[in-house]
């Protein structure tokens, strides 16, 4: 899989800088990952810039009692966990850019699923996350989502969980 993907990346490169490229999504990931295929090949575009709620509770900096919440939270809120199956369409072609191995997948015209995920609560900027335009637009997403108060963001306890990632 591995090298598949270095095979991608290195195709992705070659493409001028503009233009982008196009797959069918066969498949979510247990995680909501995207699995996407290039004629008879598979790859995992792992969303680019951010955490899911699943790669949440495996985050040494979280305290146990932060886990828990968040685990409580999945368990309380079952249709979240559904979110990626009714937002993307198996089958259906979508563009896609890699940027140092992550994927970023346009679910919605010029909106990555990353964003997608972030606006919902469903997911969080990565800590340390560098990319200055990315980071725009990523930070717009997670920053509606807290003011909405949704997903993870509805409840304080969470949201002190998630800043605890935050600190330096």
């Amino acid at each position: 899989m591995r090298y598949l993907f270095s095979i991608i990346l290195y195709i992705s490169t070659i493409h001028a800088q503009d233009s982008m490229n196009l797959a069918f999504l066969s498949a979510l990931s247990k995680e909501a990952t995207p699995i996407l295929r290039i004629e008879n090949s598979f790859f995992e575009c792992t969303p680019y810039g951010i955490l899911t709620l699943s790669e949440l509770v495996l985050r040494k900096e979280l305290s146990l009692s932060c886990k828990k919440e968040l685990e409580l939270y999945k368990r309380q809120h079952p249709h979240d966990l559904r979110f990626s199956y009714k937002h993307l369409k198996i089958e259906q072609k979508y563009h896609f850019d890699i940027i140092k191995n992550e994927c970023i997948l346009y679910s919605s015209g010029q909106v990555s699923y990353s964003e997608v995920l972030l606006k919902n609560g469903l997911a969080i900027m990565r800590p340390q996350f560098r990319d200055d335009i990315w980071r725009y637009r990523h930070k717009k997403a997670q920053d509606f989502a807290k003011i909405e108060k949704k997903g993870v963001w509805e409840n304080n306890i969470v949201n002190i969980c998630i800043t605890e990632l935050y600190k330096d």
